[in-house]
């Protein structure tokens, strides 16, 4: 199709415009003839912002390029395009100092739009809504702002463990463990197919508050449940190496390779801090054994 072929013009030529004017422009105008046969493709829209960004790094041209993809890039094969929209919206406007004029009242709409569809019935509107709010508090570091939107995901998405996750994150950021590990804890309750992440993060966290023993009962608890469930052992022995506690590291190391044998980061992990602990035997012995597992 004609359309395509513009826009597959308008790729070569962006892959050289950032050192040749020329080539920009006419970037620009292969796209804006894609997009002018087919208005609502959320990857010509991507493009089409990408150029204008590059022109217009910080501007009100450049908020509504990526407005645009957001609002188009509604179906599911598009969630990519739509995160990346939603991004690339909050980098422009999180920063006031460095906006335009124009660009603070554009970021009010913003704001306004996303609460309005937050609160709103239709559910996908409501999602995208508050993942928008939350990631724009997220940038300006308001956590508590953070944690009422993520509350307010869950309540609309109790049975999607992700909310769960992204709630506890929150809360852990304003170092609120306690309330962390309690919505983790519900998320437990709800669907077991997603244990291993809410397990592993249960560990995480709990290891963050201070609570060594629950962070090694989660991450123990996760490694039960498969390969992917001994990275949360993995991450344990690596938070336990960071606070300096080598003994518990390795530790975490061995029992990572016991629930999975094959798991090269941590045989290599065991095999670096055996080398600096001075233990040339035993690290060779484990990096030995990394080669003979391929």
């Amino acid at each position: 199709p004609r359309h395509a072929g513009h826009f597959r013009h308008a790729e070569i030529l962006s892959g050289h415009s950032r050192n040749d004017r020329t080539m920009a422009k006419r970037a620009r105008e292969e796209i804006g003839k894609a997009i002018k046969m087919r208005p609502q493709d959320p990857a010509y829209l991507r493009l089409r912002a990408s150029l204008v960004t590059e022109a217009n790094t910080r501007n009100a041209e450049a908020i509504d390029a990526w407005q645009a993809v957001r609002v188009a890039a509604v179906a599911p094969a598009h969630s990519l395009l739509r995160e990346e929209g939603r991004t690339r919206l909050v980098e422009l406007v999180s920063n006031r100092s460095r906006s335009c004029r124009s660009c603070g009242a554009r970021r009010d709409t913003l704001l306004r739009e996303a609460r309005v569809d937050l609160d709103g019935d239709d559910r996908a509107r409501a999602l995208e809504g508050g993942l928008f709010l939350a990631a724009l508090a997220a940038a300006q570091s308001d956590w508590p702002k953070v944690v009422s939107v993520q509350r307010d995901l869950l309540t609309l998405y109790p049975e999607n463990p992700e909310r769960y996750i992204a709630l506890a994150r929150a809360h852990e950021r304003t170092l609120n463990y306690d309330k962390a590990i309690e919505v983790l804890e519900q998320g437990l309750e709800l669907d077991s197919s997603r244990n291993v992440e809410l397990l592993s993060k249960l560990s995480e966290i709990a290891f963050a508050s201070g609570d060594k023993a629950a962070a090694k009962i989660a991450a123990e608890r996760a490694s039960k449940l498969g390969s992917d469930g001994a990275l949360a052992l993995l991450r344990l022995g690596q938070a336990h190496q960071r606070r300096g506690d080598l003994k518990s590291a390795e530790a975490a190391y061995r029992a990572t390779l016991q629930a999975a044998p094959r798991n090269a980061d941590a045989r290599t992990a065991l095999a670096d801090l055996q080398l600096n602990r001075g233990d040339l035997a035993g690290a060779a012995e484990t990096y030995r054994a990394l080669l003979e597992a391929g």
